[in-house]
């Protein structure tokens, strides 16, 4: 009996750590830590990739901030996080210093 074996390669989902934020408000005056943050509340700041963040890592500025060239996005905490790629057959590169 002969048996195929199926092999897939999916490009475009390697994961990686890069930069995300989230919004700040207005009045806070402090960035929450890295586990207070849902990876859902959190965007990529730079970079061609449909990104999903599976995981908050470590905070980068413990006051918000506004980027440099401002994105009208206003101030924003962020964070490095782990990052996965979920644009099939991609080679984006996630940026990491988008601060």
């Amino acid at each position: 009996m002969r048996r195929m074996v199926w092999v897939v390669l999916v490009a475009g989902c390697q994961v990686d750590e890069g930069e995300v934020c989230i919004q700040a408000g207005g009045e806070q005056a402090t960035c929450p830590a890295a586990e207070e943050v849902d990876p859902d509340d959190a965007f990529t700041t730079g970079g061609d990739c449909d990104a999903k963040v599976t995981r908050i890592i470590e905070r980068l500025n413990a006051r918000p901030e506004l980027p440099i060239g401002s994105d009208g996005f206003g101030t924003r905490c962020c964070y490095v996080a782990k990052l996965r790629d979920t644009t099939p057959f991609s080679e984006c590169t996630l940026l990491t210093d988008a601060l």
